[in-house]
């Protein structure tokens, strides 16, 4: 069970066209005991017709770069973020 949850709007920023898209539509950032039902979240979105993709660390964050710049981009492309 997901003790708590937040929902965001992602914000535009100043160099981001607001017609630039992302892949992700969804930013997710849970703790470490409420992992297994954010994944289970993601993957419900993920199944979902349309998809809705989502960005999780576990799946999404690379190796190259740092994790705060990847973070950063990621919020600038987003439509929402849960954390």
């Amino acid at each position: 069970m997901i003790s708590s949850f937040s929902i965001h709007s992602c914000e535009t920023s100043p160099e981001r066209s607001p017609h630039a898209t992302s892949e992700f539509r969804v930013f997710l950032s849970p703790n470490s005991a409420d992992k297994p039902a954010v994944e289970a979240i993601q993957q419900r979105l993920a199944s979902a017709n349309p998809a809705i993709p989502c960005w999780l660390d576990k799946n999404d964050l690379r190796a190259q770069g740092t994790w705060m710049s990847q973070l950063e981009e990621i919020l600038r492309t987003c439509e929402v973020a849960l954390v």
